[in-house]
């Protein structure tokens, strides 16, 4: 519960809490475990002079279920990684030797020219 034993209190007169939550369906697949997940936020509104403050509750049930489960990593998912992993090494090594290597031409070429 995301309101449990919390207390929700204003600063000044003729402002309510407004709270905000959302509800999303979640199904464990292996253990075929179903729950719900709630989260929560609230704001503080401002109400006319003539009402009374009430607390407001907003209610959003989400149409979407979130189904949670163990994917298994195949060999060559592995293998693809490394080879990403390693390629962008070699990429980054090589782009950073050939700003060097630009750099130290500029570099001698203007120090042939003071001199």
């Amino acid at each position: 519960n995301p309101l449990g034993g919390r207390s929700f209190t204003v600063d000044k007169f003729h402002q309510a809490p407004h709270h905000f939550i959302k509800v999303v369906h979640t199904r464990f697949e292996k253990s075929n475990i179903r729950s719900y997940q709630q989260t929560h936020q609230w704001s503080v509104r401002t109400v006319p002079r003539k009402t009374i403050p009430q607390a407001k509750f907003s209610y959003d049930l989400s149409p979407v279920e979130v189904i949670v489960r163990k994917g298994e990593r195949r060999w060559y998912d592995f293998l693809t990684s490394v080879f990403a992993i390693i390629g962008g090494a070699f990429t980054v090594m090589s782009m950073t030797s050939g700003l060097l290597t630009f750099a130290s031409t500029q570099f001698k070429a203007s120090i042939n020219k003071l001199g």
